[in-house]
């Protein structure tokens, strides 16, 4: 929904104001990378149509056709994402140089494919290797890891409002178990 977009750019904007409060400059992201990385949070989960990628892919859906089974609702929404910034009215890419708009559709395409939750938990262990061994942080690292925190930061929420996500998300749940056996296809576990 729009109000998930909004919150998960809200999130996006308050995660690196914290570590700029802190002064940590490695973990600074230029006014491109910013832009990159709200786009990517108003886009992420654009047109979701309510059920997972095993869903789509389980049911042989158009998406799942279009994208080869592979991370299907996420490269929708960056698709989707970028047929929006193609009608000048809403490209708020338009004033950047050639060479800006290929880093930032870089930036927002692989950021929105890093919140593919089959990606998460190599992601986590990633970025513990990272820490543990003391390495360099990669700019793109930290906006995937900026961008899939957000999405994921329901529980954070006043009570009253992560209550209110946490019943719709169990209601989306609720409806794609009945679509699968509906279908004759497995439940989910999650479900």
């Amino acid at each position: 929904t729009w109000q998930h977009a909004v919150w998960v750019l809200h999130a996006c904007y308050l995660m690196p104001r914290q570590i700029y409060t802190l002064g940590s400059v490695e973990f600074y992201l230029s006014p491109l990378e910013m832009l990159s990385l709200f786009v990517a949070a108003l886009g992420h989960d654009i047109d979701h149509p309510g059920v997972s990628n095993a869903f789509l892919i389980a049911s042989n859906a158009p998406l799942a056709l279009c994208y080869n089974d592979e991370s299907v609702l996420e490269n929708h929404h960056a698709a989707t994402t970028f047929g929006l910034l193609q009608d000048d009215r809403l490209n708020v890419l338009s004033g950047l140089t050639p060479e800006q708009r290929k880093e930032a559709r870089l930036l927002i395409v692989k950021s929105i494919m890093a919140t593919d939750m089959a990606h998460h938990s190599e992601m986590i262990r990633e970025l513990t290797e990272i820490a543990a061994q003391q390495r360099p942080v990669r700019v793109l690292d930290v906006m995937q890891a900026y961008l899939h925190l957000a999405d994921l930061s329901n529980p954070v929420l006043a009570w009253s409002l992560s209550k209110r996500w946490a019943a719709l998300v169990c209601g989306e749940f609720r409806n794609q178990a009945a679509k699968e056996t509906a279908a004759g296809l497995p439940v989910a576990p999650h479900l």
